[in-house]
């Protein structure tokens, strides 16, 4: 089932944030795991950032399924999603978690 996640990452001299789409299953597994995520330079140049994701930075908004149709209509996802970015291994998230999944 998906769910719509609010991600607000608080750096040091910035702000990240993004609202997106995906499986809850996903989003638990990235929670648990804790994979380091190399973000790149989103908030500025030479910023690189990276780290794994904590409880406090992604918030679960909805799972209704008539307001996420409503949203992917109206294509109001933005921002970063974390399943976009590479782990330390270099490999993106959603090819961990796919990797993770054959395992099992």
């Amino acid at each position: 089932m998906k769910a719509l996640y609010k991600i607000d990452l608080h750096l040091h001299y910035a702000s990240a944030v993004g609202l997106f789409i995906e499986d809850k299953e996903k989003v638990e597994w990235l929670l648990k795991t804790k994979p380091e995520i190399y973000f790149g330079e989103i908030a500025g140049k030479h910023s690189e950032v990276f780290g794994a994701l904590d409880e406090d930075d992604i918030q679960m908004i909805t799972d209704d399924p008539d307001e996420l149709k409503v949203i992917e209509r109206l294509e109001l996802e933005h921002g970063i999603n974390p399943f976009w970015y590479p782990t330390e291994e270099f490999e993106f998230v959603n090819e961990a978690y796919e990797a993770f999944k054959s395992n099992l």
